[in-house]
C-alpha cells in the first residue's frame, strides 16, 4: 500500500510541476504581447547573439517602438546598444517610426554611424516609400551615410526593377 501511495504522490507532484510550467509559459507569452520594459529590451540589444535579439524585437511588435526610442535618446546607454536599437526599428513600418528615423537621420549633430543606422532602418522599414528621402542622403557630408544610402537605393532597384 505504501508503494501505491508513493507512486500517487510522485504522479501528483509531476502533474503539479507540469501545470506550473504551463502556467509560467502562458504568463511569459502574455507578457510578451505587452510592451517590454526598457531594461528587458536593452538586455536583448546588449547580447552577443544579435539574431536572437532581433527575433525577440520582431516578436515584441510595434509596441516596442517607444521603448527603442527611449533607449536611443538616453545618452547614458552604451553607443552600440543605441545603434542596435536604431537597427531594431527597421521591423516596424509605422508613421511614428518613420518620423523618428527621419529626425535622427537629418540631425547633423549626431554621430555619423547613428545617422547611417537611421538611414538603413528607414530604407528597410519603408522601402520604396522613402526613396525620395534616401536620395537626399546620397549627398551627405559623411562617407558612411552616402554609402549606406546608395547601397539601400541600389538594393531597392534590384528588388523592384524599373522603379
Amino acid at each position: 500500500m505504501r508503494s501505491v501511495w508513493l507512486s500517487l504522490s510522485f504522479l501528483c507532484f509531476a502533474w503539479l510541476c507540469a501545470a506550473y510550467a504551463h502556467a509560467q509559459a502562458r504568463s511569459a507569452r502574455s507578457s510578451q504581447a505587452k510592451s517590454p520594459t526598457a531594461i528587458k529590451v536593452a538586455g536583448w540589444l546588449s547580447t552577443h547573439d544579435w539574431a536572437r535579439a532581433d527575433e525577440a524585437l520582431q516578436e515584441s511588435g510595434p509596441q516596442t517602438i517607444p521603448v527603442l526610442i527611449s533607449i536611443i535618446q538616453n545618452e547614458q546607454t552604451p553607443f552600440i546598444v543605441r545603434l542596435r536599437a536604431l537597427h531594431g526599428l527597421r521591423h516596424f513600418p509605422t508613421e511614428q517610426n518613420r518620423k523618428f528615423l527621419l529626425s535622427i537621420a537629418r540631425d547633423r549633430r549626431r554621430h555619423e554611424l547613428t545617422i547611417r543606422a537611421a538611414v538603413i532602418s528607414l530604407a528597410r522599414a519603408f522601402g520604396s516609400r522613402v526613396k525620395k528621402e534616401l536620395k537626399d542622403f546620397v549627398r551627405s557630408p559623411y562617407t558612411d551615410v552616402r554609402a549606406a544610402a546608395t547601397r539601400e537605393l541600389s538594393r531597392m532597384e534590384r528588388m523592384v526593377p524599373g522603379s
